[in-house]
């Protein structure tokens, strides 16, 4: 890594892979199925289709709402969520775009991945097509483990002098932008999948960027380096 370096911490999940199509789906019906399981009574399909609508809606706490929605317990709504974040739901590949434009962007920058979840899972996703040498560092945090967001972007920023030469890029304003902000890194949102339709709750929600299409963070990156390098050239 040398004093020029600029990296780019990016999310997975509706990030840069796209979940809302394939592997959300099919977590909400590993949900459905144990909630039925551990004795909602109410049929599958029910349950399905009302986790998925309040999905779409950007509803938070889906499992107790659905649990509570059919007369269900406390446990009834941990099977649920036990379901949704460790089922594995199989193999779904990174689209081959993007990862031509992880590869486009490598030369000049260098990337690291960080995502939340089930461990064991989480580290499937991150074997989903990317070049074993695409990225400088992966993250993967576990909902109950003491290592925030914050705080491994703050080891990027230090390990890049400072978190004016770091990149955030995710779908969550309350996860990794609200953690970009705080640091005083570009954040770039990507409205995609589960949390599109999630608005900001406060100031240090708002991205610095913000798009509908991970493609388009490209662009992004490549006119903030060249402000970066301008900068560079104006102090000298």
């Amino acid at each position: 890594m040398t004093e020029a370096s600029f990296a780019v911490v990016w999310d997975l999940d509706d990030t840069l892979l796209d979940t809302s199509t394939e592997i959300i789906p099919r977590s909400h019906l590993a949900a459905a199925t144990a909630m039925v399981e551990a004795g909602l009574n109410a049929t599958i399909e029910e349950i399905h289709a009302y986790r998925m609508a309040l999905a779409a809606q950007g509803a938070q706490g889906i499992d107790h709402l659905t649990a509570s929605r059919f007369g269900g317990s406390i446990s009834v709504a941990n099977a649920g969520e036990r379901a949704f974040l460790s089922t594995d739901v199989g193999f779904v590949p990174v689209a081959a775009p993007v990862i031509e434009m992880l590869r486009r962007l490598r030369p000049r920058v260098e990337h690291h991945l960080l995502t939340v979840g089930n461990t064991q899972r989480q580290i499937a996703k991150c074997h989903y097509g990317f070049d074993d040498d695409l990225f400088s560092s992966v993250h993967v945090l576990s909902p109950s483990h003491s290592m925030s967001k914050l705080a491994i972007l703050q080891c990027v920023a230090d390990c890049y002098g400072g978190p004016q030469r770091v990149i955030a890029v995710g779908d969550r304003p309350d996860a990794e932008i609200s953690a970009a902000n705080t640091l005083g890194m570009t954040s770039i949102r990507v409205r995609t999948g589960e949390h599109s339709r999630r608005e900001i709750a406060s100031p240090l929600e708002m991205a610095t960027h913000v798009v509908h299409d991970i493609l388009l963070v490209e662009e992004l990156i490549n006119s903030f380096l060249a402000s970066s390098e301008n900068a560079r050239i104006d102090d000298f």
